[in-house]
């Protein structure tokens, strides 16, 4: 097979027939290299440049220079220059091409030659749970200037469920959750309970009581709706995770963050930082099921539309799941 190699800030990438170092193997990865020096293209060096590296110079083939930011791989004593500051992608400044093999959607920068790949359904997941976040915070915010008379229902973000999600719990749990009603309705989240009643053999045992779930914020309802026991195991599940992080944090509903991530996260959306864990996981799952798929064809204008909505989140550099 023909090889080839060329350098890219210092990352050298080659195709050969046989791979067998580390170092080669590593030479292969494509990372994504981010700084404020842009190459220069130095064409007169290639050839010695090419023979100091123990490779065959290709004649015509230009030679990127070399960033000091960044020198050999992992086998090559590589070392980091601190003097260069790294900063991230200007999504801003993106260019879309196209999309590529319905995955990725391929963008140029316009301020030099790089090419970025964006994952397609990674870039929609971020989309849509920023979205759910903003929601999510407007509805809680606008429950917590409610009067204690007024009901979470004319908020809103907060919507009825009908019919109601019945859940089956032991008498402790559910005494539990209604002493927790005024929390719960700070989520935006509305309970009954009632005696199970029956007879036969599938009836509920004398001590389970039938908790009913009657409101929940929108962004959350399409998980506590539809047939089958789903939305009753997930309605179950939530009350009960809410319950023990209410016990566990007594003083105040919180999210555990650290250093700039608060800041980051509190400032776009401040009515989160007090929510169980769970909302947030619940909101992911969402974000993921319903954003664009591997394999979707997407025309150049929703590419665009993708690029400058995913150039306004908060996080555009972060899938939904933190990667």
């Amino acid at each position: 097979k023909r090889s080839f190699e060329s350098t890219v800030n210092g990352n050298i990438y080659g195709a050969t027939k046989d791979i067998e170092t580390p170092a080669a193997q590593h030479r292969l990865r494509f990372p994504i290299r981010t700084s404020t020096r842009r190459p220069t293209i130095n064409c007169a060096d290639e050839p010695l440049a090419a023979a100091k590296r123990g490779h065959k110079a290709h004649l015509g083939i230009p030679e990127i220079g070399i960033d000091k930011h960044w020198s050999g791989g992992p086998d090559d004593g590589g070392s980091t220059n601190s003097s260069e500051i790294e900063q991230p992608i200007d999504i801003e400044s993106l260019r879309v091409i196209g999309q590529a093999d319905k995955k990725f959607i391929v963008c140029r920068e316009a301020r030099g030659p790089w090419l970025v790949a964006v994952d397609q359904h990674a870039a929609d997941e971020r989309i849509r749970l920023e979205l759910s976040y903003s929601l999510l915070s407007s509805a809680l915010a606008a429950v917590s200037s409610l009067g204690p008379d007024q009901p979470i229902t004319m908020v809103d973000g907060i919507c009825v469920l009908f019919p109601p999600v019945a859940v089956a719990m032991s008498r402790h749990n559910a005494a539990a959750l209604l002493d927790l009603q005024d929390r719960l309705r700070l989520l935006g989240l509305q309970i009954s309970a009632s005696e199970a009643s029956g007879c036969g053999p599938s009836a509920p045992a004398p001590e389970t009581v039938d908790v009913r779930l009657l409101c929940a914020p929108s962004v959350i309802a399409p998980r506590l709706r539809g047939s089958g026991q789903g939305a009753g195991r997930f309605a179950k599940e939530m009350l009960l995770s809410i319950a023990g992080w209410c016990a566990d944090h007594p003083g105040a509903l919180y999210l555990q963050m650290q250093g700039d991530e608060e800041h980051a996260f509190g400032d776009a959306w401040p009515r989160l930082i007090g929510v169980p864990r769970i909302f947030l996981e619940t909101l992911k799952s969402i974000s993921c099921r319903g954003a664009v798929k591997f394999n979707e064809q997407l025309s150049r204008n929703e590419c665009q539309d993708m690029i400058a909505r995913l150039a306004k989140c908060t996080f555009p550099m972060f899938c939904a799941h933190g990667r």
